[in-house]
């Protein structure tokens, strides 16, 4: 529908009765349908009137079930999801029409630049409880965008608007698909890459993929102000090729580095991988602070301070790197204990059946403050090689004498998992240093006058002296 069909049919139901709704003003379009202020007695609505051409195009019965959708969302709501009063067909005036709550707040696409940065995670986690609820409620919204969402004033509140395309999950193909034939529906530039070439799974996990990459669309634009490929929009094949095959970029300094990797792992092109990176849970999550990180590196920085003498930094020896990461963990891992001023280690990155397994030990050091050892493992793995994804478990133990520290991988029961998305070095490294921070402060907190320091002290000096 254009602009100037639009005008016609909002002029045509201007003053008309449509489902008891009495029509006024319009308030704006879209593709498919004219949205007008309407009254009915007390009650105020904007009431969605469709296109006529939509029963052409897709037949009566189509339309009468995509309506019969959003009726059957009335008296269930959600505070972040438009509420249907009424939804049905005007025989009398030939129209499909809608009846939803009228919100006079502006639409993110319109004032995407204008978000506060503290405001991003707010908003995407209120859209997202919006489209948990239509989950639960066993529909998929698949048209979810920052032109379907409106925010209000103080960026305080969002509501996920247009269901129009909303979809039965386990039965949308009766709706939306005729015969063999998969039609898309929806919006290109936001679309799934499975979505778009209807390939998706009509199921729970198959249209929870689709809703997730959708979400981090949305996420994508806020964080970058900016609509995703925006610069890919003509001709129509660069978009589809975009949607397929380009890895959007995500960068932000003054967004938390969790909302960044959210929206990397929203945006994989592979559905399974991309719910083994996301949950509903992610969203809800709040970005991760550094006061307990910072905290305990006070902790470590002045039990260092009091402790008798200044021990050397123990420096270990790099075997040769057996790939890229490998080497940047091995230099993460050394850069973020003396950047932090963290006691003497030996740090070890080697390749083994599973991958990589990096191991930090911290040995106890009168020097150091530390009357037990404290060992840090990191095990790697490459999960998805095309989309650069990894999966970074960690585990930790206190040990009671350096040989211990020498010990092989431990058991598998003992890890858990750190990192698993695309490759951000600076949040993988961030990661690292919360471990190693948080592991040397429990190291701390360990005085157990038991603990043989002489062997440790011994094998120290040694290491000092041999430069290794």
């Amino acid at each position: 529908m254009d602009a100037s069909d639009a005008k016609k049919l909002a002029a045509e139901m201007k003053g008309k009765v449509i489902g008891g709704w009495t029509v006024g003003d319009s308030i704006n379009n879209g593709k498919s349908a004219v949205v007008l202020h309407a009254t009915r007695g007390t009650e105020v609505a904007a009431l969605k009137v469709f296109d006529r051409e939509l029963v052409e195009k897709y037949g009566r019965e189509t339309q009468s079930q995509r309506v019969a959708r959003e009726r059957e969302l009335v008296g269930k709501t959600h505070e972040h999801l438009v509420k249907i009063f009424d939804a049905g067909e005007d025989t009398a005036y030939n129209v499909f029409f809608v009846a939803m709550q009228l919100l006079p707040w502006a639409n993110l696409a319109d004032v995407i630049e204008e978000v506060p940065r503290d405001k991003i995670h707010p908003l995407i986690r209120q859209v997202a409880s919006a489209a948990h609820f239509l989950e639960g409620n066993g529909l998929a919204h698949r048209d979810i965008k920052p032109q379907n969402i409106v925010v209000s004033p103080d960026f305080a509140q969002a509501v996920l608007l247009d269901l129009g395309v909303l979809g039965p999950i386990g039965n949308i193909g009766a709706i939306t698909d005729h015969g063999a034939q998969k039609i898309f529906i929806g919006t290109l530039q936001y679309s799934a890459p499975e979505f778009l070439f209807r390939d998706e799974e009509d199921t729970p996990d198959g249209w929870r993929s689709v809703t997730f990459y959708q979400l981090g669309a949305v996420l994508h634009d806020l964080i970058m102000r900016r609509p995703l490929f925006v610069d890919s929009q003509q001709p129509f094949g660069n978009l589809v090729r975009a949607v397929e095959r380009t890895k959007p970029l995500v960068e932000a300094l003054d967004v938390p580095r969790d909302l960044l990797q959210l929206c990397r792992n929203c945006l994989v092109k592979d559905p399974v991988e991309r719910r083994a990176l996301v949950s509903w849970e992610s969203f809800a999550r709040y970005p991760a602070s550094d006061d307990d990180q910072s905290a305990a590196l006070r902790r470590i920085r002045e039990r260092r301070a009091t402790a008798a003498g200044t021990a050397a930094r123990m420096v270990v020896v790099n075997g040769k790197a057996l790939n890229a990461f490998r080497s940047f963990l091995d230099g993460a891992l050394r850069d973020v204990a003396d950047r932090n001023e963290l006691p003497s280690r030996s740090v070890d990155v080697n390749a083994d059946e599973n991958g990589l397994l990096a191991r930090v030990a911290f040995l106890a050091s009168a020097d150091d403050g530390l009357a037990v050892s404290v060992v840090v493992y990191f095990d790697v793995s490459i999960t998805n090689i095309e989309d650069d994804i990894l999966r970074i478990r960690v585990a930790s133990k206190l040990v009671r004498a350096w040989k211990e520290a020498a010990s092989e991988r431990p058991a598998e029961a003992r890890f858990r998992l750190l990192f698993h998305g695309v490759r951000d070095d600076a949040a993988i490294t961030a990661a690292l240093a919360g471990e190693l921070i948080i592991a040397v402060d429990e190291a701390g907190e360990a005085l157990e006058e038991s603990i043989p320091l002489a062997e440790n002290e011994k094998w120290l000096a040694a290491r000092r002296a041999s430069g290794g």
